[in-house]
């Protein structure tokens, strides 16, 4: 496979590893949506449908799809504003969540500033499985899976060079939390997928997500090979509440 990444050979050894069930996503935001023609094997939704962008997370995980889109095929500015689609300013407002989301406005204008956002500088985005090489170089890797296949990565993530991951929830709309966070700060992040990723975007209940830069992936694996000599593996064999722990981690 051409590229900086043998994709899928990094999914195959995360997969091997921690068995995740969806598949891990790549999302690179383009600044024209002319790039979109470089992508020849992606599927170009018309316009008069209208998805929210945890849709086209969603088709990728579940479904394997890559897809290409702008601010025309999505539903609402949220979306759009979480990939720098639209200034922040646009959706900071949000009047439609007032009454559904929050009690009144204050409270929604203080979520929509909480909210981390891409630069507003990008037309377009592509969101496919990683493992299909679609996207060389994506701007966020996207790993769904439960809480203990998730752990056991950011504990491989951080066993050699240690870096905390924070895992923050604005409540609805933790795109912004996932996606959106990692796009305006370029650090590792977890969040709990919120309401509307689940309704509309297929993420089961027992899944939240972790993102991930490209460089972090072989980082994830080295430590995870390093957990899994030292006896911490997926999955994790419950040792019981009663059972004595004295041979389990404590190396005289």
């Amino acid at each position: 496979m051409d590229g900086k990444y043998n994709w899928e050979g990094l999914i195959n050894d995360i997969n091997r590893l921690v068995k995740l069930k969806a598949s891990p996503v790549g999302l690179k935001v383009l600044e024209n949506k002319e790039e979109l023609d470089n992508f020849p094997k992606i599927r170009r939704y018309k316009t008069d449908k209208k998805y929210y962008a945890c849709q086209f997370i969603g088709q990728a995980a579940r479904l394997n799809f890559a897809i290409g889109f702008t601010v025309e095929n999505l539903a609402v500015a949220q979306c759009a504003g979480v990939l720098g689609f639209v200034p922040k300013s646009v959706m900071e407002s949000a009047k439609n969540l007032v009454g559904v989301w929050f009690e009144n406005e204050e409270a929604t204008l203080a979520h929509q500033k909480t909210m981390c956002t891409a630069p507003n500088k990008y037309e377009a985005a592509v969101v496919a499985p990683l493992s299909k090489g679609v996207i060389d170089e994506p701007d966020v890797c996207l790993f769904y899976g439960t809480p203990g296949q998730i752990i056991l990565m950011i504990n491989g993530l951080q066993h050699k060079s240690f870096e905390r991951v924070d895992c923050s929830v604005v409540g609805e709309s933790t795109c912004s939390d996932a996606w959106g966070r990692t796009l305006s700060t370029g650090k590792p992040g977890a969040t709990i997928p919120c309401y509307g990723e689940r309704r509309f975007g297929g993420i089961p209940d027992e899944e939240m997500v972790l993102c991930l830069k490209p460089h972090h992936i072989p980082m994830v694996i080295e430590g995870l090979e390093w957990l899994y000599k030292n006896g911490i593996r997926y999955p994790i064999i419950q040792n019981g509440p009663l059972n004595s722990v004295i041979d389990e981690f404590c190396k005289q």
